[in-house]
């Protein structure tokens, strides 16, 4: 169009057509064409076609459009829409319309929280729900009040229909000039309420009428009537006088009832007393001290073993095995559970790993077992393993049977989920069990007060009795499992021995039977506002000294101020910014603790999961392995010489990880022992079998000059070559990164029998000394950067003297940064018990585990810093 005319299209005619999106294409709706001219008004969201047809040289020619308005959000939910019906009407029924909306197709329908899909419905039938003709119809519904949501899908994401269905009364409203019935459809309240207003009405114009003595001479007579009023004066001297009695008893009586909860409960008056000398910020420093750390692990002389290398603690947690459930042998050891049945004079506890896929049978074999009576499970509903129980029916782990029974009540507690269930065995009485599920309580989160824990307690109080209670979390213990037991012991001990009256004494008592239980100060200043709250919520003590609103002033200042630093803009790293707020003394010992436990494999079986690599330990062929100590998983390991994993002579000291991340990018990572000289044709097998385009080689010239971490000779200098019984190494050029320590060397592989060759890149990182970590932690971010920007859906191979430690660690700092995400709550030891899954003992010390995380720190700088410099420092 030229710009010398600029109305060349006014006035021009363009056909408008509704469409409709269905589930398979875009139809065109009949009868709904509209012919306009510039403009048009809109007033819902549609998708329309416009057509214009247009004089060309020869023939007219048409030109067509479809365009979608809709919501701006992908996801919209329309507000909420109320509709009275009554209920013996057949024409209105609690509903949805499957053709509700042109512009998406009907999917599903959400009532009381359940979701039913239209293809579920069988004979047009579904639970309550029945289709008739274009409607999802609610049948038998005996509620004045309920909402259905009808949700469609649309070209970018869903619509929600709310729709609140009201019983409504039809209700006489009076007549209207004609003399006719008027009659008025409202809810039935309101219908009450408006024939209530009507009644009194009509009573107060017929008593308007006499004055009240006449109305009381009528109905008693005058000598009732004087009798009546007499009554009244003397009523009223006999009321004065109770007021003059309570008022006197008033400051009495409470005093006494004061005195007696304080002689009840003088050791919580005592911790109240103690909490109200300092700011509670400060007090809850106590809940981090080590004096408060199991003494056979204070007391423990540490020592330290050689393990490929490197020098690692010996196991600790062997110090708790005397209070290892009864039954821990009869599962093999797959469950991890400790009794803590001599704390609280009330009630027995178990302390217990959570389910994995792996060994669900085994877990309901350990709670049949030690008759748990009551689980208190803490999964939040985006964590792992979330359902390890039937829902409906019965089902079968390993020799129990499991009966679901029923759903329980939770007293409007909307965060829990309660199932009672009845276990059974071929031979064994029966026995009952029910089950609390937390499902919105996040590791590393505090709830916004303390009632959810007080009322989670009570509610669960009132089902277990004095029987056990097992209580974990989505995998290993975490601090939520802490905080409910902590919480839980202190208070009945407290109510029970009243010579106690610090809490971390209780709390110091419990970790005497457990490995772990380290908590954060946060952590501990809301086990202590619970605490207080639910003491006076049980008159168990009373606020003598006026503390109790300084007190709640501190705690909420101290609550905003962690708060405070968890709101941040970028979706993808919230999790991971409430992770480092939490980060104190106790945290970072609760890290250790669970770094120590996080996979852990009993000696007993790893022979079990490890047979390939102690059987070539038998054979000549043993020198292939640097570390005797260090066993290789038959899972997940490399196969070379196009053997399978069954055959021996397919050896290869190495595991692949392969995962998913992002949007649906694929990683591979194989984590391999460093070469040694009987592996040299081995390990050039597997970089041409797997098509290798990186190598990442962990060992520094101290390691291979001095201490013969690696057969460096395996790899030759720049311009030169390395011959194996199949295949040649060449190295092309070699540069240096001086500021990230690595040289980086571009090579050839050449298989000699085939003459095909493959390219692929040697890292060689130089800043990791030997049975330590790198000083700058900057070189090995570098190195992480340059590894992941060179090899993105190919093979990458780290190597290290075992590749365990150093190797392990470089895989965990990939894995983290890859999977951290906006949906799921950060988990440090997702990634490590995933590395571990794949590599027995991936990343060995705890040095190695705190770099990886030093390196997540750094990765997510400028992130930390925006909320607070002082969590980066």
């Amino acid at each position: 169009m030229s710009s010398d005319t600029p109305d060349f299209y006014k006035g021009e005619k363009i056909l408008i057509k509704e469409m409709r999106y269905t589930e398979s294409s875009i139809k065109d709706m009949p009868n709904t064409d509209e012919m306009i001219i510039d403009s048009f008004t809109l007033h819902q969201f549609k998708i329309l076609k416009f057509t214009y047809n247009y004089p060309a040289l020869e023939n007219d020619k048409v030109i067509e459009k479809i365009y979608y308005f809709g919501p701006m959000k992908d996801d919209y939910n329309f507000p909420n829409q109320d509709i009275l019906y009554l209920a013996n009407e057949t024409s209105i029924k609690p509903n949805c319309t499957i053709n509700g909306i042109t512009y998406g197709y009907f999917n599903s329908i959400i009532y009381e929280n359940e979701t039913i899909k239209l293809n579920e419905f069988i004979n047009n039938k579904k639970n309550n729900f029945e289709r008739s003709g274009d409607y999802i119809i609610l049948k038998n519904n005996k509620t004045n009040m309920i909402s259905l949501m009808c949700r469609y899908i649309t070209l970018t994401g869903s619509v929600t229909l709310t729709q609140t269905f009201i019983k409504g009364k039809k209700v006489f409203m009076g007549k209207n000039k004609k003399g006719e019935d008027i009659y008025k459809i409202l809810s039935q309240t309101d219908a009450s309420e408006y024939e209530k207003k009507m009644a009194d009405k009509k009573k107060e114009m017929e008593s308007m009428k006499k004055s009240f003595i006449d109305k009381l001479i009528d109905y008693i007579g005058i000598g009732g009537t004087y009798g009546l009023i007499g009554g009244i004066c003397l009523f009223i001297i006999i009321i004065i006088i109770i007021i003059i009695i309570l008022c006197y008893f008033k400051s009495i009586k409470p005093r006494l009832i004061r005195k007696k909860i304080q002689k009840t409960y003088p050791n919580i008056f005592e911790l109240w007393n103690d909490i109200s000398q300092q700011k509670l910020e400060k007090y809850s420093q106590i809940g981090v001290k080590r004096d408060y750390v199991a003494d056979c692990e204070r007391g423990h002389d540490y020592k330290k073993t050689c393990e490929g290398f490197e020098e690692i603690f010996i196991d600790t947690t062997s110090l708790f095995d005397k209070y290892l459930v009864n039954c821990y042998k009869n599962i093999n050891g797959t469950i991890t559970a400790y009794y803590i049945d001599k704390i609280s004079p009330q009630k027995k506890y178990i302390i217990s790993d959570g389910p994995s896929n792996n060994n669900i049978n085994y877990f309901w074999e350990l709670l049949y077992r030690e008759n748990v009576k009551v689980i208190v499970a803490f999964i939040d509903i985006e964590d792992d393993n979330v359902n390890y129980w039937p829902k409906k029916s019965s089902q079968k782990y390993g020799n129990i049977n499991v009966e679901f029974i029923k759903n329980l009540s939770a007293n409007d507690i909307s965060h829990l989920s309660i199932y009672h269930f009845q276990m059974t065995v071929d031979v064994g009485k029966p026995k009952e069990i029910t089950l609390f599920h937390i499902n919105n309580w996040k590791e590393h989160e505090i709830p916004k007060t303390d009632l959810y824990i007080t009322k989670l307690y009570d509610v669960i109080s009132s089902y277990s009795g004095n029987n056990i209670t097992l209580i974990h979390s989505s995998k290993q213990p975490d601090s939520r499992s802490y905080i409910y037991l902590y919480f839980s012991c202190v208070y009945e001990v407290m109510k029970e021995k009243k010579n106690i009256s610090n809490p971390m004494e209780i709390i110091k008592d419990i970790r005497e039977n457990f490995y772990g239980g380290s908590i954060s100060a946060i952590e501990y200043a809301f086990i202590i506002k619970s605490l207080i709250s639910y003491f006076m919520e049980k008159n168990m003590l009373l606020d003598l000294i006026n503390h109790r609103l300084e007190f709640n002033e501190q705690y909420k200042k101290y609550k905003y101020k962690y708060d405070s630093r968890n709101i941040y803009k970028d979706e993808k790293v919230k999790y991971f910014i409430r992770f480092v707020n939490m980060i104190d003394r106790g945290k970072l010992r609760y890290l250790y603790d669970k770094f120590i436990i996080t996979k852990k494999v009993d000696k007993k079986y790893i022979t079990k999961k490890c047979s390939r690599f102690y059987a070539i330990l038998q054979t000549p062929n043993k020198t292939k392995i640097r570390h005797p100590e260090l066993p290789c998983y038959d899972k997940h390991s490399i196969n070379i010489g196009e053997k399978d994993s069954t055959n021996v002579e397919g050896f290869i000291h190495a595991n692949e990880m392969i995962y998913k991340y992002g949007n649906g990018k694929e990683r591979k990572i194989i984590m391999c022992q460093a070469l040694v000289r009987e592996t040299v044709d081995d390990t050039f097998d597997m970089f041409y079998r797997y098509r290798v385009k990186v190598v990442v080689l962990l060992v520094s010239k101290e390691e291979i000059d001095v201490l013969d971490k690696c057969h460096f000779k395996s790899y030759p200098d720049i311009n030169k070559f390395v011959q194996s019984l199949n295949y040649i190494l060449i190295n092309r050029t070699s540069i240096i990164d001086k500021n990230s320590c690595f040289y980086e060397h571009d090579c050839e592989l050449q298989h000699i029998a085939t003459k095909k060759t493959l390219l692929l890149k040697l890292i060689q990182y130089m800043d990791w000394p030997n049975k330590n970590i790198p000083v700058d932690r900057k070189t090995l971010y570098g190195l992480y950067k340059r590894a992941v920007e060179l090899c993105k859906n190919d093979y990458l191979v780290i190597q290290c003297s075992s590749g365990v430690g150093k190797s392990g660690t470089l895989a965990m700092i990939i894995h983290m940064i890859d999977t951290i995400d906006k949906e799921n709550p950060f988990d440090l030891f997702k990634s490590l018990d995933f590395i571990r899954e794949h590599r027995y003992k991936g990343v060995q010390t705890i040095s190695q585990f705190f770099l990886a995380l030093c390196i997540l720190y750094q990765h997510f700088k400028d992130e930390i810093k925006f909320v607070d410099g002082k969590l980066y420092d």
